[in-house]
């Protein structure tokens, strides 16, 4: 791990070497790890994180530019899922062991914390004298993350046999690494000072194969798709 984010630290210092102005990025995310297909009785709560780094640009033509950047960033989401399900269960009916149809709801809930180092290559293009689009890939690595889940399963109306609660850490179900796309806009307020907003979509998965299923028992895939929206003061 330290090998790789030393890497991804001195390409960008050398990139931003190349030239003297250098920019301190800051702002707030929002976001979370979409499923490809829609997953019945789940829904996800988007909680505000925050992100720092540094940026610059690099001319490549009359309105065309180049704006690395490497920023240390902390988000967070929740999610929550109720699933119900026919089982089977075994009690004593008249002095026999049977036995018993009946179902099982399955209440879950959790909040999923990153800490990430990441590396965003955007090209920019000047549509006016203030106004530019981002366009480019990121990359991200996880330095710091927790995938809390807690579940309660309640067999039938309850009181048949006693309810269990359980608490796990799903986070080695989550990749470390991840990369995609971004697309935004900056606009400039003065020459050092200007407003960023920035979407994301990762390619890669957010969890490991086969880490959720549908009822078909087939692997659903998530994304993770966030939104950034900050400010980018030119400090050198």
């Amino acid at each position: 791990m330290n090998k790789k984010i030393s890497v991804i630290i001195l390409l960008f210092f050398i990139a931003f070497n190349l030239h003297a102005q250098i920019a301190l990025t800051s702002g707030l995310n929002m976001g979370g790890a979409v499923p490809k297909e829609s997953v019945e009785g789940s829904s996800a709560s988007l909680l505000p994180g925050a992100y720092l780094g540094l940026s610059k640009e690099m001319d490549l033509g009359q309105k065309l530019y180049l704006s690395p950047e490497i920023s240390f960033e902390f988000k967070h989401f929740g999610y929550s899922s109720i699933q119900k399900k026919d089982t089977m269960v075994v009690s004593e009916v008249a002095g026999i062991m049977a036995n018993i149809p009946t179902y099982y709801n399955a209440n879950i809930s959790g909040k999923s914390r990153f800490l990430t180092i990441n590396a965003d290559i955007p090209l920019g293009f000047s549509i006016g004298e203030k106004l530019s689009i981002l366009f480019g890939v990121y990359g991200n690595y996880k330095i710091y993350k927790s995938d809390q889940i807690n579940v309660h399963v309640q067999i039938g109306e309850g009181g048949l046999i006693p309810d269990v609660d359980s608490a796990y850490n799903n986070k080695a179900k989550v990749n470390n690494l991840e990369g995609g796309l971004m697309l935004g806009g900056k606009y400039s307020i003065n020459e050092n000072l200007s407003l960023n907003l920035t979407v994301y979509r990762a390619l890669s998965r957010h969890y490991v194969l086969g880490t959720i299923s549908n009822d078909s028992g087939q692997d659903i895939p998530f994304y993770f798709t966030m939104f950034r929206i900050g400010v980018r003061w030119l400090i050198i």
